[in-house]
């Protein structure tokens, strides 16, 4: 008895290890901060990029961008996973010979037997067989070949006299029949028409997802309406950057809007954490500086935001309509 309770016990701590492990990783991957910096720089050329870090800088991904295209990497561990670069073969060159003299003579006579080989059969294919093949072909003459045979033409006689008939089929004229005599009712039966089976009315399936949208009660509608803009407004003010830093020269074409952007520029200075610094251009619409907005959030918080839209009723059953169809 006390080896089953040994080897339960042994069981249950395995397991207890196991489950800890899983809740640990999980802990992790959704309280981990998920941090970004993104950068905007245009002095003639506009050029940017963005960087990601997860999982306390374990996964990294990099983006960056200009005027000849984008690239972007994928980190584990400082070890880049995509796009993966084949690795060229470094072929030693440059090195000294260390055989010996006998080898290297060798070695050159073999490659000049080669080359003889090589020659002979390019003469060969290129001159003696051509001419064996020429020496084969028939020549053809192009000249006329008369002969003393004569080629009759063979006549076919038609019979010009005989008319072409037509043959007439007589119609069968069915007359009218009276429905109200006895002896034409089984014929009056076999005359109507069957009514035509009602089609089924269309489900709301059949229909597809407007369809489905459509026929959904008006108080499942605006729930599912509110609670999608809901979701949508908590996510963006989670990954909203947290600080934003610009400098630069800005301007909007007119020296009115341009004041109207350095008085905005000088407002959002006071209300975000960061700096804006504007300089006015009152006769151009354009921008020369750079941008860096710097932010981050957790995977917990989005995984959050989904649960909480998931437990909506209407939300839940259009969920599961995009999923079946």
């Amino acid at each position: 008895m006390g080896v089953v309770l040994l080897i339960i016990k042994i069981i249950l701590i395995i397991l207890a290890v196991i489950v800890g492990t899983v809740l640990l990783l999980l802990a992790i991957i959704l309280l981990s901060r998920i941090s970004y910096t993104a950068e905007f720089e245009k002095n003639g050329s506009a050029k940017g990029g963005c960087k990601v870090k997860w999982l306390l800088g374990i996964l990294k991904v990099k983006l960056c961008f200009d005027e000849n295209g984008h690239t972007i990497g994928v980190f584990i561990f400082g070890k880049k996973i995509y796009p993966r670069t084949k690795k060229e073969k470094n072929v030693p060159s440059n090195q000294p010979d260390t055989r010996s003299q006998s080898l290297k003579d060798f070695d050159a006579a073999v490659e000049e037997e080669f080359k003889k080989q090589n020659e002979e059969e390019n003469i060969l294919s290129t001159e003696k067989i051509s001419e064996d093949i020429q020496k084969q072909i028939p020549q053809k003459s192009l000249t006329e070949e008369k002969t003393d045979v004569i080629i009759k033409r063979a006549t076919i006689e038609t019979d010009k006299t005989k008319e072409p008939v037509v043959k007439r089929i007589k119609i069968r004229e069915y007359e009218k029949t009276d429905e109200s005599k006895p002896d034409n009712t089984a014929k009056a039966k076999k005359r109507v028409k069957k009514p035509e089976k009602p089609e089924k009315p269309e489900k709301p399936e059949d229909r597809g997802l407007k369809g489905y949208i459509i026929d959904m009660p008006w108080d499942d509608k605006t729930t599912t309406v509110s609670a999608l803009l809901n979701a949508m407004k908590n996510l963006i003010k989670t990954v909203l950057p947290k600080a934003v830093y610009i400098n630069g020269t800005a301007g909007l074409g007119s020296p009115e809007y341009t004041g109207f952007l350095l008085g905005l520029g000088g407002i959002l200075n006071g209300l975000m954490s960061g700096e804006c610094f504007l300089d006015g251009d009152f006769e151009n619409l354009s921008f020369n500086g750079d941008v860096v907005a710097k932010g981050h959030f957790t995977a917990g918080h989005i995984a959050f935001i989904a649960l909480k839209l998931v437990f909506v009723k209407p939300v839940r059953k259009l969920g599961l309509y995009i999923l079946k169809n």
